[in-house]
């Protein structure tokens, strides 16, 4: 909702948020979601599906990210594939992480991701226009500041709540 407000340049109200969640770690079924649910808060979760894809820890499985899906406070976004560093890779090897990233969450929750997480906030140039030509709406770094509606959409900060930064 946030990003197509940007999009049309329109006034967001004061104090708006989105929270986000990188990794589809355990911790968000765990500890985030049932508060954010309870109290009715959309959030997204960036999924790396191949990690996923291994059904182990600390990654959440296919079928809690349904579960989670079912309740209609979700969105999905994509983390490339294996959530690994891609800013030095060919761009073919973007491309086809982001492509099997994409393909998983087609065949699992059966939805096309339309917002892109950098995996450690890392992208360049290249790396931004590869996302924005594959047909995504807008993309993630984890630089931290406010985002606003005349940001560059593949290049969107946010501010990090987890390690050193979680108090």
């Amino acid at each position: 909702d946030i990003i197509a407000k940007f999009k049309k340049n329109a006034v967001l109200p004061d104090r708006t948020i989105a929270l986000t969640f990188d990794g589809a770690d355990t911790s968000v079924l765990t500890a985030a979601a049932p508060l954010l649910i309870k109290a009715r808060l959309p959030f997204t979760i960036f999924v790396p599906a191949e990690r996923v894809d291994k059904d182990k820890q600390p990654y959440l499985s296919w079928d809690d990210l349904r579960d989670l899906k079912k309740t209609g406070l979700v969105t999905f976004g994509l983390n490339p594939s294996g959530l690994g560093r891609l800013v030095s890779n060919d761009a073919a090897e973007i491309r086809r992480q982001i492509n099997n990233g994409i393909v998983r969450l087609r065949e699992e929750l059966g939805i096309s991701p339309t917002l892109l997480a950098y995996p450690y906030g890392e992208y360049d140039l290249t790396y931004q226009q590869i996302v924005r030509s594959m047909g995504f709406d807008a993309a993630f770094g984890q630089q931290s500041g406010v985002a606003w509606s005349g940001d560059n959409l593949f290049a969107l900060p946010r501010f990090a709540q987890s390690e050193r930064y979680g108090d």
